[in-house]
């Protein structure tokens, strides 16, 4: 039977050896990450285009988030034209 540190020093070793191998995989876990990161901070923004749209006076009531998005747009595009 192997240890804890003896199992986590052969997962480590399997992975370094693997991305020594395949260095395209450093590169897809790169890419997969900034996706998640990114996936992460545009639901986390939803309650803040939410909350925009309803300092601004556009009704949230059954709107999605690009429609209201597009209403903010608008609506800043006006308020610059003046």
């Amino acid at each position: 039977m192997i240890s804890v540190t003896e199992a986590l020093l052969l997962i480590a070793a399997i992975i370094l050896i693997w991305v020594l191998l395949k260095p395209e995989v450093l590169v897809r876990w790169g890419r997969t990450l900034g996706r998640l990161k990114a996936e992460a901070s545009r639901v986390g923004s939803d309650d803040e285009v939410y909350r925009l749209a309803e300092r601004l006076g556009i009704p949230t009531e059954g709107k999605t988030r690009e429609e209201l998005i597009e209403e903010i747009r608008n609506r800043s595009k006006r308020t610059e034209a003046k």
